[in-house]
């Protein structure tokens, strides 16, 4: 297996064990805060949530969230220093949290995925990988993972 292609799996490995782990800490720990029930989910069928979660969601938040957002960041600055990166990394993370405004609880506890998610198109571009491709499968892994454990319990 050629480098980049090991690079590429662990980031999306440690991506998803972090995001997971993190998720059954606080479901475990602070009352199980469970996805409220919007009416749009609500009124979804099960293909449509589920190509909606695994598919579509990552490929829009990817986009917008991290690729969009943190290039736009980063070409306002000629230098990419410490300071524009950190405001890149920071307004790709709380846009994200505030894009899952499903409950006020919840958008605070999508603050850390948010930021794993950035860090992972970052550490990805830093290592040269499509990084729009390792935060879109990393995204979509981790819902998976989110949906297989619901469908279980």
């Amino acid at each position: 297996m050629k480098k980049p292609t090991k690079i590429f799996i662990l980031i999306v490995v440690l991506t998803v064990l972090l995001e997971k782990s993190y998720t059954f800490i606080i479901i475990t720990y602070l009352d199980n805060p469970a996805l409220p029930q919007t009416l749009a989910f609500s009124e979804m069928s099960e293909f449509s949530f589920i190509f909606a979660a695994l598919i579509l969601g990552p490929i829009v938040e990817t986009a917008v969230f991290q690729a969009f957002i943190i290039e736009f960041c980063l070409a306002l600055s000629t230098k990419k220093g410490p300071l524009i990166i950190s405001i890149a990394i920071l307004a790709s993370t709380f846009l994200f949290a505030l894009s899952h405004s499903y409950s006020d609880d919840f958008m605070v506890i999508m603050i850390f995925p948010g930021m794993l998610f950035t860090l992972t198109y970052m550490v990805s571009k830093k290592f040269s990988l499509n990084a729009f491709l390792v935060t879109l499968t990393s995204h979509s892994l981790a819902n998976g993972v989110s949906l297989l454990i619901n469908r279980l319990s």
